[in-house]
């Protein structure tokens, strides 16, 4: 179950300064994260496989095992998928959607840092426990999946 929640450190965030002397709920958790100094998973983006998410939405008009289909353009409420390297399992996938700007399914994931490259390939794992599943293929992207410009130096362009 502790696969399907993120830590502080794995999402990047953390203190300035340190862990705060002060007493609080859930601090040394925090601490031992803190002097541990890599955290046990990094977010990444996943870009999926779009012939392998077709399979998925055109499996409805095939007579195969019909997996869990995909709500378009994103699925209610929380979705996690194992994401597989080898069969093992190295994180968790979670948020996916589709997106017109960069045509493709994406999603984010925590993933064990030796997987973490961009251009790695994955696989999630597609539907429910007990339901016909799926492994899509994925690739790993740095975030965000599009670069901001908002900052941008007008003299440069």
């Amino acid at each position: 179950m502790t696969d399907y929640f993120r830590k502080p450190g794995e999402l990047g965030w953390g203190f300035r300064k340190g862990v705060p002397d002060r007493d609080f709920i859930g601090r040394d958790a925090l601490v031992r994260d803190a002097e541990s100094g890599v955290p046990e998973r990094q977010l990444v983006g996943l870009r999926w496989n779009e012939q392998d998410v077709a399979g998925v939405l055109t499996s409805l008009l095939s007579e195969a095992e019909l997996p869990d289909q995909m709500e378009m353009p994103r699925g209610r409420g929380p979705h996690f998928d194992q994401v597989l390297v080898s069969g093992d399992q190295v994180g968790v996938a979670t948020g996916r959607t589709v997106s017109p700007t960069l045509r493709a399914m994406i999603s984010l994931c925590v993933l064990d840092p030796a997987h973490t490259a961009p251009g790695t390939e994955v696989a999630v794992l597609w539907g429910r426990p007990g339901t016909p599943q799926r492994e899509i293929r994925a690739t790993v992207t740095t975030l965000p999946f599009k670069p901001d410009n908002r900052r941008a130096d007008v003299n440069a362009l």
